[in-house]
């Protein structure tokens, strides 16, 4: 049998990060004050954390998805305890995907 695992699903921006429209630069990152404590915390509790966005700036071209990629990992090499997973929607609000969240 496999073992359950705790999991929490977090979203992106204005919630782990500070709300920047299309962020795309690692420049404008900017955690919470919280971010990195709270992250741990889930951690030390045996949950899987992971990060779920809506990034349609891909899809109208403001920033590729190599940018976010980047914003990513600067996510994952400043907090104490690493994400899990990131997932991601790369498409507009009304492209009727089944990955938008």
């Amino acid at each position: 049998m496999t073992e359950k695992k705790k999991a929490v699903f977090i979203d992106r921006d204005g919630t782990l990060i500070e709300e920047v429209n299309y962020l795309h630069r690692v420049e404008e990152l900017r955690f919470f004050d919280y971010t990195d404590e709270a992250v741990k915390t889930l951690k030390t509790n045996g949950f899987l954390v992971f990060i779920a966005t809506n990034q349609s700036g891909i899809a109208r071209n403001v920033y590729t998805e190599a940018d976010m990629h980047s914003v990513h990992e600067a996510i994952q090499d400043q907090l104490t305890e690493k994400i899990d997973a990131f997932y991601f929607c790369p498409h507009l609000p009304n492209a009727g995907c089944s990955c938008r969240l």
